[in-house]
């Protein structure tokens, strides 16, 4: 199994290797894209990785795909929240089994004054209710391009979260695997979220996201029963974020950033919460510590430029923004994404998606909360052409999701077929 660091797979690579017998796992620096092409770089020979593997299990060839490492991953070190990812700073590492025996818990406490400590910090009350919009910088789910559908400079989000900053590194701390966040909390509403961050402050001052994670308080016991929360009683928590490989340097700090909102990734509850955290020694977060000394062979492939050349009939064009109402209140994350026309070598076909979304949120009413998004596609080949146009919107009340969504499909210029779906009703069950 394998993934990348920017892309939503993540957590199945070493979860995979961990239970399922005769299973390998890497998880390198890359986007959702195969890892012979993928950026950022170094990428690895993914073909020669898959057909070696293919030989030993349906072939039945002694290549020795069996001894390699449960699990190969790229320590990202150094990592900014640049425009454009082109190369990720590192290094490849192995661990010959999972869970990884060299690999040690080690913790940090959320104190007063915004401290991240390495023992408990004096027991104290926090409150917390972000901003609707707290979680703009977040990037996509499944980035396919390694620009800002990556997660950006984490400051503006930060700036609505309740964060813990430990001092400047004097040594620096190299993590694999999955933190975990600890905490006694009570909330002033029955439904609410929590997110956190794990993040690495620059000595520039940038802020990179290193791992994150959600938790609607609701499962805070688990998925199969979700009850809420009781108004103003505490409980306590766990938070697993994504697995992530990441060396902290020396002279950086490492930050906890919690937020009770990070939008437009989750939905909104139908209320503003405000949280109420206890600081001390039930509020840490575990990191899991490798010793960091090791260097691991990954070779890069041979071809690095495996993809056929595709002609451009149309420019392509990616654009993605903010834009914030100073009148209304009013957040809008806009994303526009046309691939332009390409045509297939080799056959002619001439393809084109674009796809133009706007989500939108005011600040203090999270029933405020809507989205709309247009899709299009085509296709064409000499004197024949189809297209569809699918729109959809969605919005809420406190008690449901409302979607409504039209589709139109043409053969050319003719409208062949249509349907709408005026207003399909989810309850919000507990979300």
């Amino acid at each position: 199994m394998i993934s990348g660091w920017a892309d939503g797979y993540i957590n199945a690579p070493p979860a995979g290797a961990t239970h399922l017998a005769n299973s390998r796992a890497i998880n390198g620096p890359w986007i959702h894209k195969y890892p012979h092409f993928a950026w950022p770089r170094p990428r690895i020979d993914f073909l020669g990785e898959a057909i070696a593997w293919w030989d030993k299990w349906l072939k039945g060839k002694d290549n020795e795909v069996d001894q390699l490492p449960a699990y190969r991953a790229y320590i990202l070190e150094d990592a900014r929240p640049l425009l454009k990812h082109e190369f990720e700073p590192g290094r490849w590492v192995a661990e010959q089994t999972l869970p990884a025996p060299e690999t040690r818990s080690r913790y940090y406490y959320l104190a007063p004054n915004r401290q991240l400590l390495d023992i408990p910090g004096r027991s104290r009350l926090k409150t917390l209710s972000s901003p609707q919009d707290c979680g703009s910088s977040c990037g996509e789910f499944f980035p396919l391009k390694a620009d800002g559908e990556m997660a950006g400079d984490q400051r503006h989000d930060d700036s609505g979260s309740l964060v813990f900053d430990s001092g400047k590194l004097q040594q620096p701390i190299e993590i694999l695997g999955r933190p975990k966040l600890r905490l006694k909390l009570a909330i002033d509403k029955p439904l609410g979220n929590i997110a956190v961050r794990l993040n690495d402050i620059h000595p520039s001052g940038e802020v990179s996201r290193v791992s994150w994670g959600v938790l609607n308080l609701a499962h805070r016991n688990g998925n199969e029963s979700p009850e809420p929360m009781v108004p103003g009683q505490t409980a306590a928590i766990e938070i697993e974020l994504d697995e992530c490989g990441y060396r902290f340097m020396r002279g950086h700090k490492m930050r906890v950033a919690i937020s009770t909102n990070y939008w437009p990734t989750i939905m909104p509850p139908p209320e503003n919460v405000t949280a109420t955290i206890n600081l001390g020694q039930d509020a840490f977060i575990e990191l899991p510590v490798r010793a960091g000394v090791d260097v691991y062979e990954m070779p890069e492939p041979a071809n690095e430029n495996p993809l056929p050349e595709y002609k451009m009939h149309e420019p392509e064009l990616s654009r993605r923004w903010v834009e914030r109402n100073f009148q209304t209140g009013e957040s809008h994350y806009r994303v526009i994404d046309d691939t332009g026309e390409i045509e297939m070598p080799g056959h002619g076909l001439c393809t084109r998606h674009r796809h133009d979304e706007r989500w939108t949120i005011a600040l203090d009413n999270p029933l405020s909360y809507r989205s709309q998004s247009r899709y299009s596609c085509w296709m064409r080949r000499g004197n024949w052409s189809i297209h569809t146009e699918a729109e959809s919107e969605l919005r809420c009340d406190a008690d449901n999701f409302f979607i409504r969504a039209t589709l139109r499909a043409y053969e050319g210029d003719e409208l062949v077929h249509e349907r709408s779906w005026d207003e399909i009703t989810i309850p919000r069950d507990h979300i």
